[in-house]
């Protein structure tokens, strides 16, 4: 009898056992099927994206899904939302939701002046989770709209590591809600180096097909280009527009847009064409032309890419083709030989004929003109490029590319437009030329039109033209990281670009059509800056404080003895740190 009891209770102890197994597995499996986020913190505000979603009225292939950040929920919505019905899809399994204390189910409509959106959780793991949120419907304004749908679901993987690729399909709208077609994506990944860090980030698609997104040429290579370090959003776009009106060969189109993911906005970005595939498509005749983009940055040297090593930090990495064979290599780096000894000699020539044999010149006049008016701390630096056209035999300074740094957008690097922020370059080499500086100005004279229309007109329309997805982006994404005050409003901040814009193209106006009248200053640094100053000027003491506090330094000195903000200059000067006892490399 003792025995049937003892093995009774085993039994008994055995099935309860296995219930509580049976019971914890389906708790689990109840908490990774809930479409509310499994890892949330229910006494804590939680933000990010919720499957409540929001559907426009003919467009049910393209919800969106509600943000929510503490206590306020949000629908951003594209241009072609606004004035059309709105209904709510959710699962009932595991959402109740009413709008405005009235109960609401899935296909119900949403008022967009609807105030309050309380949300009910339901689930076995969680029980019941009330929450009440103040709710904002916004919609974008004039700009398409792209809907991407990664085959994992997320962007967990891709935002990982820029090695991880993910695939998917992609779907442009335009803003009247004109369907402009659908593709496959192959393949992508995130992109960028600092940028990289950042929860907005930059994207590159591979597209099935060559596809013409957004009413550009065809390619097959495309960047979503996030802007996520320029809160004004207008920097690369007015840099592109910038280098159009200058002339320079190999601007890459790009289009605004808002950008969903998996149902979830993700921001206002530019879908740009892919440097690469630009080149290969109208820059690449034949397999002997490359294109090449300089790095001065060891750390950032990338693994898997092949670079030409020219010496003193200095190495151009092979963007097409992208692993040339060591033939090849060294057949580039003989070229590469033949041009830099060409600008060498133009430096202390008075004419620039024999660097035409090898150059385009114009290109490195408009390339020195685009530096030197954008400041961008990049150029020449990193993220700038070199195309050798084996047709004409010669190098270009083309095409342009990252300029969400520029015009100031960097206060520990280009606060000043008199103080140029990027490497001493190839363009710059060549400013004592006469010559060459006669070519810069006719370049200046014939693009000053242009180049007006951008900071008088042409910033305040795009402004304007991408303030409400400006809003919605801030709204998600928060502010960005890296501009001179970290401007919360949009105006305020577009101000100020186009005013630092303005200051620095008068001030190299002024250089050009009296180029004897100026001389100028060089810091010997990683990165060389150099301010341009009047002859018998002295550098401004504020010029100078930063740059102690750049150089981390108390004082600096020439070859003439000390330097600082009384020190009149009257001819070019090279300036070192004063507590360097030689000249050479820090």
């Amino acid at each position: 009898m003792n025995k049937k009891r003892v093995f009774f209770i085993i039994a008994c102890g055995l099935l309860l056992l296995l219930l509580y197994v049976f019971m914890r597995r389906m708790e689990n499996a109840d908490k990774s099927d809930a479409p509310w986020p499994p890892d949330i913190t229910w006494d804590e505000p939680y933000v990010g994206h919720v499957d409540v979603k929001c559907i426009v009225d003919g467009y049910s292939q393209e919800p969106v899904k509600v943000f929510l950040r503490d206590k306020e929920a949000f629908f951003c919505l594209p241009s072609f939302a606004a004035g059309r019905g709105l209904t709510l899809s959710f699962d009932e399994k595991y959402f109740e939701v009413s709008a405005d204390g009235s109960r609401l189910y899935c296909g119900d409509g949403i008022q967009p002046e609807t105030k309050r959106l309380d949300i009910a959780y339901l689930s076995r793991a969680y029980g019941r989770i009330e929450r009440t949120y103040d709710l904002s419907v916004m919609y974008s304004r004039d700009l398409p709209a792209v809907f991407l749908e990664t085959k994992s679901g997320s962007l967990e993987r891709m935002d990982a590591d820029k090695l991880n690729l993910d695939s998917g399909y992609l779907n442009c709208v335009d803003s009247d809600g004109a369907d402009l077609g659908s593709v496959r994506i192959d393949f992508m990944r995130a992109k960028g180096q600092s940028s990289f860090t950042l929860a907005k980030k930059n994207y590159k698609l591979n597209l099935q097909k060559e596809t013409a997104l957004l009413g550009m040429e065809t390619g097959s290579s495309w960047v979503l280009l996030a802007n996520a370090m320029d809160t004004s959003h207008l920097r690369n776009a007015a840099a592109f527009e910038l280098a159009k009106a200058l002339g320079i060969g190999g601007v890459v189109d790009y289009r605004y847009a808002d950008v969903y993911f998996n149902g979830e906005y993700h921001g206002n970005y530019m879908l740009v064409q892919s440097v690469d595939y630009y080149f290969e498509k109208h820059m690449a005749p034949d397999r002997d032309s490359f294109l090449l983009e300089k790095e001065t940055w060891e750390e950032r040297l990338k693994s898997e890419a092949v670079y030409l090593d020219r010496g003193e930090g200095v190495y151009w990495e092979f963007v097409f083709p992208e692993f040339p064979g060591k033939e090849y290599r060294d057949r580039a780096s003989l070229i590469l030989d033949g041009f830099e000894d060409a600008v060498d000699a133009a430096c202390v020539s008075a004419d620039l004929r024999g660097l035409s044999e090898i150059a385009d010149e114009e290109s490195l006049a408009r390339k020195y003109i685009l530096d030197v008016l954008t400041n961008e701390p990049d150029s020449n630096s990193h993220s700038t490029f070199c195309t050798y056209d084996s047709l004409s035999g010669k190098f270009i300074m083309a095409p342009v590319w990252d300029y969400d740094r520029a015009w100031g957008n960097r206060p520990d690097i280009n606060r000043y437009p008199e103080l140029e922020s990027f490497s001493h370059s190839w363009p710059e080499k060549l400013i004592d030329n006469p010559a060459y500086r006669d070519l810069c100005k006719q370049v200046m004279d014939e693009s000053s039109e242009n180049v007006e229309y951008l900071y008088r007109e042409w910033m305040d329309d795009t402004a304007d033209r991408i303030a409400a997805s400006w809003a919605m982006d801030r709204c998600v994404n928060g502010g960005g990281i890296s501009t001179v005050l970290d401007f919360e409003d949009q105006k305020e901040n577009t101000e100020y670009l186009k005013s630092a814009f303005e200051e620095g193209y008068s001030g190299l106006c002024a250089y050009l059509d009296d180029p004897k009248s100026y001389v100028h200053v060089y810091f010997e640094s990683r990165e060389g800056r150099a301010y341009r100053i009047k002859k018998g000027e002295c550098i401004p003491y504020q010029v100078m404080g930063y740059l102690e506090k750049l150089y981390g330094c108390g004082a600096f000195v020439s070859d003439e003895g000390c330097f600082d903000e009384n020190t009149p200059v009257y001819t070019d000067l090279v300036v070192y740190p004063a507590e360097r006892q030689d000249h050479g490399e820090q």
